[in-house]
C-alpha cells in the first residue's frame, strides 16, 4: 500500500475510533441543569380528591433496584382518596435519556414472583388528543394478591408503551448525545393498585383518571407548540397543538 493511502487508512480509523469513544462517554447536555430540569416536579401531590405521600430515597431504591439515582430522578407517591382507597404512581426519568434501567416492567414483575394474567391496550384522553397506555392484571404465585397497572413512557412530545419504540428512543438519545444535541425527555410512569376486594371496573376507572392528570401534567407549552401542559385548572382546557 502506498504510504498516503496509509494515512488516509489510519486517518480513517482513528476517526472512527473517536466517534466510538466519544458516543460511549460523552456527556449528554440534558442531564440535570438549569435548561434542562427534570420535569416529574410537574406532577400535582393533590389530584381531584386525591392526596399523595411520596416514599423517601432509600425506599424508592429498594423499589427500582438502583444504587445511585445521579442520572435518574425518581417518584413513588401513594394517592390516597377520602374513602381510603390507595393508588401507586411510579416514575423514573432517564436524565440521559437511554439507559436500559427504564424498561418493560414485566420483566421485573415476572423475576419477583408475579405472573401477568392479562395486557391491552387503554385508550385515554388527554387535553386535545388521545394516546394509548398499558393495561396490565397480575397475580402473585400464591393467588393470593392481584393488582392492575397502566402504564406509559413519554418520549420527548410522544407517549408510547411498545419496548421496541423504547429502545428507538434510546438509540435516538444517544445519537443527540454524541453531537452534544439536547436529547428527548425520558419517563416511565405507572399507576398501580391492589384488585383485593375491590371491583375491576372501579379501580381501573379511578386509575384513568389519575392517569390522565399525571401524563398532562408532563407536557409543557412551547414556542414551537409541540407539546402542551395545561394549568391545573379544569375549567381551562387549550387545544393540544402538537404532532
Amino acid at each position: 500500500m502506498l504510504p498516503q493511502k496509509k494515512c488516509i487508512t489510519l486517518g480513517l480509523l482513528f476517526g472512527l475510533l473517536a466517534l466510538f469513544l466519544g458516543f460511549q462517554f460523552k456527556t449528554p447536555t440534558s442531564v440535570i441543569g438549569e435548561s434542562n430540569p427534570s420535569i416529574l416536579g410537574r406532577i400535582p401531590s393533590v389530584i381531584d380528591g386525591w392526596s399523595g405521600k411520596d416514599l423517601c430515597e432509600e425506599g424508592m431504591k429498594n423499589v427500582f433496584v438502583v444504587e445511585d439515582f445521579t442520572y435518574f430522578k425518581p417518584l413513588v407517591r401513594t394517592y390516597t382518596n377520602l374513602g381510603g382507597q390507595q393508588i401507586v404512581l411510579i416514575a423514573l426519568e432517564d436524565l440521559k435519556g437511554y439507559q436500559t434501567s427504564i424498561h418493560d416492567p414485566r420483566f421485573c414483575y415476572e423475576s419477583r414472583g408475579w405472573d401477568i394474567l392479562a395486557v391491552e391496550d387503554k385508550t385515554i384522553a388527554l387535553y386535545g388528543r388521545t394516546v394509548a397506555v398499558k393495561k396490565l392484571i397480575y397475580v402473585n404465585h400464591q393467588g393470593t394478591e392481584k393488582k392492575m397497572d397502566l402504564f406509559a413512557y413519554k418520549v420527548g412530545s410522544k407517549i408510547v408503551t411498545s419496548d421496541f419504540a423504547l429502545r428507538l428512543a434510546h438509540i435516538a438519545n444517544r445519537i443527540r448525545a454524541l453531537f452534544a444535541r439536547k436529547t428527548d425527555n425520558l419517563i416511565y410512569v405507572s399507576v398501580s393498585s391492589s384488585l383485593k376486594n375491590q371491583q375491576a371496573e372501579l379501580v381501573e376507572k379511578e386509575e384513568t383518571r389519575l392517569m390522565q392528570e399525571i401524563l398532562n401534567s408532563l407536557f409543557v407549552q412551547t414556542k414551537k407548540g409541540e407539546s402542551y401542559y395545561p394549568p391545573l385548572v379544569k375549567t381551562v382546557i387549550v387545544p393540544f397543538t402538537g404532532s
